[in-house]
């Protein structure tokens, strides 16, 4: 069979060619440091290294994860050891007024240290972690608890916080408008010791704070605060001053204006579909028939009335509300523990799997250089021969 010159030709070209393709991925792999540039360079490598950087972004993402929940856990740690210390320090008093070797003025003395750790634990109560309020349950931007004061400004109770209205971009047109309803809601609100009337089919919430203001309530006072949501302003209100609102014709309720609820949970993830919760619930805490707060209140009063009975009792209320202060640290530390086993778990993952990322994708340089220096030497022979597989011509014969 004939063989022509034009096949030879093509078969050395190519050859060359082929050759050429090889070095260039050679090159192309010891400069990057990687042997797969495209998914076509190894598919079944590729595919499995996209895996493994998925897995290894989500396993960063959930590292960042715990480091903030971490940080919201340790700081609500460090808040219940101070309240825990404090109670410790308040039923100290409480045992020393309870003693018959101090009199009426030595109790009214007490009494006034007492309510100085009343203040105090009420801060506790509306600790901030960035800017939130760790014990407001999922409502983190507003306040937990609001301390109802006498005219002497002393604390006598204290209660859940009225939250703020929702936000609305004008505060001149009756609330319904604003809120596309063919028919708000009108009636008679009781806020603290006083009624108010209130529709909002008429109402804009310069009326409604207007109304609030001349019912004249006591130690009450409304605000309208504004912010600013993409350029645009964004008015509030809010109500100062009570824990309570008998809001019977669900008025407030359609502002959005009611009862801070502390019970909810806050989660983080710390792996797939894995959720801890971070915080501690204010009710547990701050709520019920025993709570720091009453607690503290009933003591204080007692050493005000010289009430040995009082004073007494409160010694078994305020170890009781340290005992359930305790436990509630108590499951937080064990959440913290599960996060930081967690968290180190991760640190392993990472590892194995920053190392399998690198068996897929990385380079062997020292192989990959030996290739190149083959595959420079096959380069070379083909040209070599590729210049000699001609027949020689008749000009060469002349030569």
């Amino acid at each position: 069979m004939r063989i022509s010159d034009s096949v030879i030709t093509n078969t050395v070209r190519n050859n060359v060619r082929r050759s050429v393709a090889r070095l260039n991925e050679y090159q192309k792999a010891l400069s990057s440091g990687v042997r797969i540039n495209d998914a076509s360079d190894d598919p079944t490598q590729a595919t499995r290294s996209l895996l493994l950087r998925s897995d290894i972004r989500n396993g960063e993402q959930y590292q960042r994860n715990i480091e903030e929940g971490l940080g919201f856990m340790n700081f609500v740690d460090s808040t219940l050891d101070d309240m825990v210390n404090t109670l410790i320090g308040v039923r100290g008093t409480a045992i020393q007024g309870a003693s018959d070797t101090v009199n009426a003025d030595d109790r009214e003395i007490l009494a006034r240290g007492v309510n100085e750790l009343i203040e105090h634990m009420i801060s506790r109560g509306q600790s901030k972690f960035r800017g939130r309020y760790i014990f407001a349950g999922t409502e983190t931007l507003e306040s937990p608890y609001t301390a109802i004061r006498n005219s002497d400004g002393d604390v006598v109770d204290v209660g859940n916080t009225l939250r703020r209205s929702i936000g609305l971009d004008d505060t001149t047109t009756a609330v319904g408008t604003l809120l596309g309803q063919t028919a708000p809601p009108a009636g008679t609100v009781t806020i603290g010791d006083q009624t108010v009337a209130i529709d909002l089919a008429t109402d804009s919430l310069d009326d409604i704070k207007a109304n609030i203001e001349a019912a004249a309530l006591t130690g009450i006072t409304v605000d309208i605060e504004e912010s600013s949501s993409g350029g645009v302003s964004v008015y509030r209100l809010r109500i100062n001053g009570t824990t309570t609102a008998v809001d019977d014709g669900n008025v407030l309720g359609t502002l959005g204006i009611g009862n801070v609820e502390t019970t909810g949970s806050i989660l983080r993830e710390v792996g797939a579909g894995v959720h801890i919760q971070v915080n501690v619930e204010g009710r547990d805490l701050f709520e019920g028939a025993q709570n720091a707060f009453s607690g503290m209140i009933n003591l204080r009063d007692s050493l005000l009335t010289n009430d040995i009975d009082g004073i007494r009792q409160s010694i078994t209320d305020l170890e009781s509300v340290r005992e359930k202060i305790s436990d509630a640290r108590g499951v937080l530390g064990a959440r913290t523990r599960r996060v930081e086993l967690t968290r180190e778990l991760l640190e392993r993952l990472e590892v194995n799997l920053t190392s399998a990322l690198g068996d897929a994708e990385d380079t062997d340089v020292t192989q990959t250089i030996i290739d190149l220096q083959s595959e420079q030497q096959v380069f070379q022979a083909a040209l070599a021969t590729g210049g000699s597989v001609f027949q020689p011509t008749l000009l060469d014969f002349l030569r």
